[in-house]
């Protein structure tokens, strides 16, 4: 049972997360990969980003671990890569892109602005290119 909650992202979050969340999320990106690759796709996985000042990923990674979104999506990365897929960091296209981050997300704090959505499709774009064969 979920003792305590604080406010992470503008909303309560809770502290302890159930790992059966993060299962599901797991078997969820299995089937999509397998699924895709048989229709001869391959899946690109962006991994979520956050509004945040933090400019070490270190630092970043911890604020990740507080919310259940963030959390799943950065854990799961590893994960979509050994399943084959090409993995996208979108946090280091909001780090590297020079803006300051409020800039780039909507006040939820997670959804991009039009500013925000178009540096990381421009990244996404930039980073596809880069692993072809």
């Amino acid at each position: 049972m979920i003792k305590s909650l604080r406010p992470v992202l503008g909303r309560a979050q809770p502290e302890k997360f159930d790992p059966a969340i993060l299962q599901n999320f797991r078997l969820v990106l299995k089937d999509l990969v397998e699924l895709t690759a048989i229709s001869g796709g391959k899946v690109i996985y962006v991994v979520q980003a956050m509004q945040t000042d933090l400019t070490e990923m270190s630092e970043i990674g911890q604020a990740w671990s507080k919310s259940a979104v963030m959390r799943n999506s950065f854990l799961a990365r590893d994960y979509a890569r050994e399943l084959g897929a090409i993995v996208i960091d979108a946090q280091e296209a909001v780090r590297l892109s020079g803006s300051p981050s409020e800039k780039l997300f909507a006040p939820s704090k997670v959804h991009y602005s039009a500013a925000g959505g178009k540096i990381l499709a421009h990244y996404i774009y930039d980073q596809v290119l880069q692993r072809r064969p």
